[in-house]
């Protein structure tokens, strides 16, 4: 179906009258109903009594964690799925349910979205309304998914993908994409088609891309088939795979994805031209206010460079300054291969530089074609998969190193670039002696792999396959939902049904953190229930997990699944007793329970809070050369601040200082910044900033980040 224009504006607020379904969809509806209910737990049926919390080791949660509830107190008949969502502070979320949560404005849709607050004597959970409340959101393989898709990084922003209301006459629902503002309110941004997709947004949701068949513009008219990427910014509507008069490059249209399709402004956006009768696909670069570059085309200046290939967009940094490309035409004059086997290749954006990355002296691999790239975020350090037997390989600052691994299906990177996570069934360290799998961490600073899913003795050696990355986590989400490691890399979350630690006590799966060498518990390891990793914010100190374990009096369910966080310096005192009340009163529905109180629900006075920097802040550190932190200790004790960033591609310490502080309150420490970044700052280059603040005795911390701005 061919437009030009649409018939609904761009920016609209969303139409409260909907009109009714068709019979058609009434199918959808009492499909979903069928399926709620086989979903629905078996204790639907008669009302549950309260749990009784476990009895765990001391010691359990580890790290200074403290058990909170997350999800509604009592019971419910929808079930919990996966995070979208984690602020970086780690006190709102959103997780998805199959049914709606209590409270919600319509008891239809089968997947719910929901926003969880920390307040001060719990978490509160809201279900989020949808563009359309009565629209029906269901499961299928030939229908797009519907539901939150971006968020803004404090989750007061949404991108959503949803039905549109049947218009009189039309048989076939059309897909809408929205902007839900702070206030709540929907705007329709475009509507796409089935068959349209959305792409990536700019970190504050300003600027939103997507592709759509659908003929949005009259610019794209000349489109014959495939889909056009657009871009949304403010109500301005534009095509992106257009050429400098404005056409589409190729009349079958564009393909954009992969990770870092979109830079985190939004100022780049990356794709491949879909070719038409035996054209060529290449690779182009999309930047604001410019036409489109082809960062695929050859740089080789050597005689017999061989014929022209196509090209294929596999990956991009956060910033976008580095896109990852695989291509059979020999790019670059280092590229020496006899043969048109595909190769990796690196686009630098600040000097239009293609890097030859899978050839090196004695070693050529060719990559395989689709496995998209796991890139650091400074773009100097990049897995990849290829070969005969589809191995793992690093191309590492000029270097290439062969890793005797199959592919694994993730590899993360931390924020700072210096460590990396994977899963693998192989063993890289003398101490793996099995074939289950197992989580290694990286170190880009020292080269070394160290197994975590580990502990002393014979501990990991089991029949047991560790899950490393949050359960139906997909994608790059905000405050790191889907990457299991806080942003510094030092601590890492994962999924086993091993006894690593003396404190696991059963044969279910736990969740672990593993920080400094040693491995403690996040879940219960007590009870039959499992645990699985949901996500966590970006300092890890805040980690989800699910589980039907009762850990809280205050969770009434009577062993349903909930989302638990476990919180460094969290916890709330457990509600008081009816007057009068014993431990038998637990009987009545909704009645508290005279139980102890373990140690992991007793409050534990919080972690150190710090003020946070704001622009006009960051803006003095650059000034003046010091950093001034403004904290506040839950108790006395040693207290040390340490600021790192990269630096000529190593991670460097650009500011610390201590101080011993006799009881609680507040701080002020005072970090005069490097000489080195004080010198990269007035040549007007950007920091990427990590904080830890560490405080002894019991141990507590902090981490956080921010940006420097380089002087104009």
């Amino acid at each position: 179906m061919d437009r030009v224009g649409a018939r609904r504006p761009w920016l609209g607020e969303r139409d409260a009258a909907a009109p009714a379904r068709s019979g058609r969809q009434s199918i959808w509806v009492a499909a979903a109903t069928v399926l709620l209910a086989l979903l629905a737990p078996a204790a639907a049926v008669a009302a549950p009594l309260p749990g009784t919390p476990l009895t765990v080791a001391p010691g359990v949660p580890g790290h200074g964690r403290a058990w909170e509830l997350v999800s509604p107190p009592d019971f419910f008949s929808a079930s919990l799925l996966g995070v979208n969502a984690v602020a970086p502070t780690g006190d709102r979320l959103v997780y998805r349910s199959a049914g709606p949560l209590p409270g919600a404005s319509s008891p239809r849709p089968l997947v719910a979205a929901n926003l969880a607050v920390r307040g001060g004597d719990g978490w509160t959970t809201t279900p989020q309304s949808a563009p359309f409340p009565d629209a029906q959101i269901a499961f299928s393989e030939t229908r797009p998914a519907t539901g939150p898709l971006a968020f803004a990084p404090d989750l007061t922003g949404t991108i959503w993908r949803a039905e549109l209301p049947l218009e009189a006459g039309q048989a076939e629902a059309e897909i809408g994409l929205f902007r839900q503002s702070p206030d709540g309110q929907f705007a329709l941004l475009a509507e796409i088609g089935l068959e349209g997709g959305f792409v990536g947004a700019s970190e504050d949701l300003g600027r939103v891309f997507f592709t759509s068949e659908n003929h949005l513009l009259a610019a794209d008219a000349g489109r014959t088939a495939g889909a056009s990427l657009y871009e949304v910014a403010g109500s301005a509507l534009r095509l992106v795979d257009a050429d400098a008069g404005g056409s589409p490059l190729s009349d079958c249209g564009a393909v954009a994805s992969g990770p870092g399709a979109v830079s985190r402004d939004g100022r780049r956006a990356f794709f491949a031209t879909s070719p038409c009768a035996g054209a060529l696909a290449g690779v182009y670069l999309g930047e604001a206010g410019s036409t489109p570059k082809r960062i695929s085309a050859s740089q080789c200046t050597l005689p017999g460079c061989g014929p022209p290939a196509s090209a294929e967009f596999v990956g991009a940094t956060p910033s976008g300054a580095s896109a990852f490309l695989v291509s059979a035409e020999k790019l670059t004059d280092a590229d020496a291969d006899a043969d048109a086997a595909p190769d990796l290749y690196r686009y630098d954006a600040a000097d239009e530089r293609l890097t030859l990355l899978s050839a090196a002296a004695g070693l050529d691999v060719e990559p395989t074609p689709g496995e998209a790239v796991a890139a650091s975020p400074d773009g100097a350090s990049v897995f990849f998969c290829g070969g005969v037997l589809n191995n793992l390989f690093l191309a590492d600052r000029g270097a290439l190193t062969a890793i005797p691994s199959r592919c694994p299906g993730a590899i993360r990177w931390s924020a700072d670039s210096r460590f990396a996570v994977f899963a693998t069934k192989a063993a890289l360290v003398a101490d793996d002696a099995d074939t289950s799998t197992d989580v290694y961490r990286y170190d880009r600073e020292s080269g070394q792999l160290t197994e975590l899913s580990a502990s002393e003795g014979t501990a990991g050696n089991g029949a047991f396959d560790t899950e490393f990355v949050p359960v139906e986590a997909a994608g790059e989400l905000p405050g790191g939902a889907a990457v299991p490691m806080s942003e510094d890399g030092g601590e890492v979350f994962f999924s086993s049904a091993e006894r690593l630690v003396l404190q696991d006590r059963n044969d279910v799966r736990d969740v672990y953190e593993w920080a400094d060498g040693r491995l403690d518990l996040v879940s219960a390891g007590a009870g039959g229930a499992p645990a699985t990793l949901l996500g966590l914010d970006r300092g890890g100190d805040t980690v989800l997990f699910r589980t039907a374990a009762t850990l809280l009096p205050r969770d009434r369910d009577g062993g349903d699944p909930d989302v638990y966080a476990a919180r460094v310096g969290g916890g709330f005192p457990e509600p008081a007793l009816p007057t009068g009340c014993t431990s038998g009163c637990g009987a009545a529905a909704g009645a508290r329970l005279a139980l102890s109180t373990p140690p992991s629900a007793r409050a534990l006075g919080g972690g150190i809070l710090l003020r946070p920097l704001g622009p006009a802040a960051l803006r003095q550190v650059v000034a003046s050369g010091r950093l001034t932190l403004l904290a506040e200790v839950p108790h006395g004790g040693r207290l040390e601040a340490r600021a790192s960033a990269r630096i000529g591609g190593r991670s460097r310490t650009v500011a610390a200082a201590s101080a011993e502080v006799r009881q609680r309150g507040p701080v002020r420490l005072s970090l005069p910044l490097a000489a080195v970044a004080r010198k990269r700052l007035a040549a007007g280059q950007d920091l990427r900033v990590g904080l830890v603040l560490r405080l002894s005795a019991p141990a507590a911390r902090r981490h956080s980040s921010f940006e420097l701005r380089g002087a104009p």
